[in-house]
């Protein structure tokens, strides 16, 4: 239905104009209800840029991967490879198309590749923060349970960052979040200071977690390198009146390597060889 003055205009622009004004109000719309419009999110590229006081009793919050640790090898990292490389991939190594094939070789290259601290200072910042009496989590989208030769994801990522000096605290027993959706029939947890996601969104996770402890700290503090996981904790905190500091973590991006294809497929040929992991820099070499 259009309005009287419209009437005036021929057919056709009547249609233009309302087409136009149908997508302009449709995009004010979707901008207004955008949660991220509502959310402060900062971005740094060094947990030292964080110079705020917070309450005591306030949930640090840390992702993992690309936010704690990174390697430098390309196919090790949480970045996913691009689509066009799964054409020379198969072509190359066509035994992937087996999914335990596809999960035996995956699982070797997390259970291998080196994993490093992107900022090696955090150690001593984390100690004297859960010193001060802050709680300190990761929040991870890692899966729980089984994968290829690696019994189990979260007990392998808690025993590697132990190894490089990173510990969580323990101030709430380990808890499964069934009442959350499953995926590859297992759900989210809590394990060992780390909730590990499942691949559920973060805030859905979080949410379980306060319910779950009963818990609702005077501050949320969380470090994420991906902003939709940081709009979903936002959000949820919001709703429940928490308040929060959002970082979007750009730190890793000093690890960060152009794509190989050459290189990443040599070394998938090694590996799948000889179930062994070389590195970037080993296959470089040779």
């Amino acid at each position: 239905m259009t309005f009287w003055f419209f009437k005036a205009l021929p057919c056709n622009k009547i249609r233009v104009f309302n087409f136009v004004a149908f997508f302009l109000v449709f995009f004010t719309l979707v901008s207004c209800f955008n949660p991220s419009k509502s959310l402060e999110i900062r971005e740094i590229f060094s947990f030292s840029e964080v110079k705020e006081d917070f309450p005591q009793g306030s949930l640090f919050l840390f992702d993992i991967d690309e936010t704690l640790i990174s390697s430098k090898d390309i196919l090790a990292k949480s970045n996913p490879c691009p689509f066009w490389f799964y054409f020379p991939l198969y072509f190359s190594c066509p035994e992937l198309l087996i999914t335990s094939k596809w999960e035996e070789t995956l699982s070797l290259i997390q259970l291998h590749a080196k994993k490093y601290l992107i900022e090696p200072s955090v150690i001593s910042r984390i100690k004297d923060l859960k010193e001060k009496g802050f709680i300190f989590l990761g929040l991870t989208s890692l899966e729980t349970g089984s994968y290829g030769v690696i019994s189990s994801f979260p007990k392998l990522r808690h025993t590697r960052l132990l190894e490089i000096g990173i510990a969580f605290s323990l101030d709430f027993g380990n808890c499964i979040f069934s009442n959350l959706p499953s995926y590859r029939k297992n759900y989210p947890e809590l394990y060992e200071g780390i909730l590990c996601t499942n691949h559920c969104p973060k805030g859905a996770v979080l949410a379980s977690f306060f319910d779950f402890f009963r818990l609702k700290p005077p501050h949320v503090i969380f470090f994420d390198d991906r902003k939709s996981n940081l709009v979903s904790v936002g959000t949820i905190c919001k709703k429940r009146k928490i308040p929060c500091s959002l970082y979007l973590y750009k730190g890793a991006t000093r690890l960060s390597k152009d794509w190989n294809s050459h290189l990443i497929l040599k070394q998938i040929k090694f590996l799948l060889r000889e179930k062994r992991w070389f590195s970037d820099l080993e296959v470089e070499k040779m």
